[in-house]
C-alpha cells in the first residue's frame, strides 16, 4: 500500500514529465553542450523565473547539467515589478509593455473598435512587419534587442479566463496582448517555451498559434500537490 505522502510525489512526477522530455532533448543535440541555456520571461511579475532559475543554478553544479545557466531578459507591464527585476543582477535588460513592440500607428489602431479574436489574428499576422525587436530597457533607458534565450518562460494575463474576471475569454482586452506574446514568440523561437496559466485558458489554441514549431504537453499543479491547504 502507498501512502499519501509517496502518492502525492508519484503525482508530481506525472505532472512534471515536460521537464525530463526537455532536459533529454536538449542533451540530445551535441551542438548545445557549449551553448549557454538562457532563461527569458514575460509577464515576469516578481521574476519568480529568474529566481527559480538562479536557485537551480547555484544548487546543481553546472558540470553535471552540461550547459551553463544564465538569467537574461524580463517584461512586464507593472512598474513595481520593473523595479524589482531591475534589482536582480542576473538580469540583463527589462522591458516594459510587450505592445510596445508593435510600431505606434498599428498599436493605436490595433486598439482602438471591435473586433472578435479571428479578426485581431488576422490584423496581427497580416502586419508582422510592424512588430520590432528593439525596446527601451526599464533600468538603464538604453535600447535594446529584444532576446528571448533559450527557455522563455510567460504567464499571459489570466483576468479574461479566472473565474475570478469577468470570464470574457477571447472576446476580452488581453487577447491583443497574448496574441502579440505568441508573434514574439515565433520570430524569435527559443528552444522551449513555458506557458502558465488559469485551468480555463485554451491550451489547445495556443498549441494551434504556436503551429508546428513546437509540440505541446500541458500539466495542472495545484497547491494541494505540494501539500499547502489552498483550493486554486
Amino acid at each position: 500500500r502507498v501512502d499519501p505522502f509517496h502518492q502525492r510525489i508519484r503525482r508530481l512526477a506525472r505532472k512534471f514529465n515536460w521537464p525530463r522530455l526537455f532536459w533529454s532533448r536538449l542533451f540530445g543535440d551535441r551542438l548545445l553542450f557549449h551553448s549557454p541555456l538562457t532563461l527569458s520571461s514575460a509577464f515576469s511579475g516578481l521574476g519568480t523565473a529568474e529566481i527559480a532559475a538562479e536557485a537551480i543554478s547555484a544548487y546543481v553544479p553546472k558540470g553535471s547539467l552540461g550547459v551553463p545557466f544564465a538569467v537574461g531578459q524580463a517584461c512586464d507591464l507593472a512598474k513595481a515589478s520593473q523595479r524589482i527585476l531591475s534589482l536582480n543582477v542576473g538580469v540583463t535588460a527589462v522591458a516594459t509593455d510587450l505592445l510596445f513592440f508593435w510600431d505606434p500607428d498599428f498599436r493605436a489602431a490595433l486598439l482602438e473598435g471591435k473586433r472578435n479574436f479571428d479578426q485581431t489574428r488576422l490584423l496581427m499576422w497580416s502586419n508582422l512587419d510592424k512588430l520590432g525587436s528593439p525596446f527601451v530597457c526599464a533600468r538603464t533607458g538604453r535600447r535594446v534587442e529584444l532576446d528571448l534565450g533559450n527557455l522563455h518562460c510567460g504567464g499571459s494575463p489570466c483576468t479574461d479566463f479566472s473565474s475570478a474576471g469577468q470570464r470574457r475569454g477571447l472576446a476580452g482586452p488581453t487577447t491583443v496582448v497574448m496574441l502579440t506574446w505568441v508573434c514574439l514568440v515565433l520570430r524569435h523561437l527559443p528552444l522551449v517555451v513555458v506557458h502558465e496559466n488559469v485551468v480555463q485558458f485554451p491550451f489547445n489554441l495556443l498549441c494551434e498559434l504556436l503551429g508546428t514549431q513546437y509540440e505541446g504537453t500541458c500539466a495542472t499543479i495545484e497547491p494541494s500537490d505540494f501539500g499547502w491547504p489552498v483550493a486554486r
